[in-house]
């Protein structure tokens, strides 16, 4: 079972998601037909380490994605849905494993692990070449 950070779900007529802005489109089909589970429920479990660190994904491609972190257990924790041009920051821990899972009507497509060293900040940017294929560019990033 995949872990949830988010408490609250929102039931919305079927109708309104065909008004849904764009990027969340493969997102809600790739759920809908019980695919998108790229990354799986489980991964390499993060090590259980006390030293700061710092991680930011920002979104350089034209598809949503999904950011996990893999628990002491391995089992993935979703923290958030990123959007084209979107970053998102967390404070973390070094050596802890993250996930992105990127979704397009193709697919989805998982990246990572990607961690962060003891003591600095990670900015990782999720890349698309333009021809379907998807990369990493971690400046301070180990991947």
């Amino acid at each position: 079972m995949r872990a949830v950070v988010r408490n609250v779900f929102i039931v919305i007529p079927a109708f309104v998601a065909l008004v849904l802005p764009w990027p969340f489109a493969p997102v809600l089909e790739a759920r809908a037909q019980g695919v998108g589970d790229a990354c799986g429920i489980e991964q390499p479990a993060s090590p259980k380490t006390r030293q700061k660190a710092s991680i930011r994904f920002t979104n350089d491609t034209m598809f949503a994605y999904r950011i996990y972190w893999a628990n002491f257990d391995g089992v993935l924790a979703e923290y958030a849905i990123a959007q084209p041009d979107e970053s998102n920051g967390y404070d973390t821990y070094a050596g802890h494993e993250w996930y992105v899972e990127i979704y397009t009507p193709d697919g989805s497509v998982c990246l990572g692990p990607i961690a962060a060293p003891a003591g600095r900040k990670c900015d990782m940017h999720i890349v698309d070449d333009g021809t379907g294929e998807f990369g990493l560019d971690g400046r301070g990033c180990l991947y």
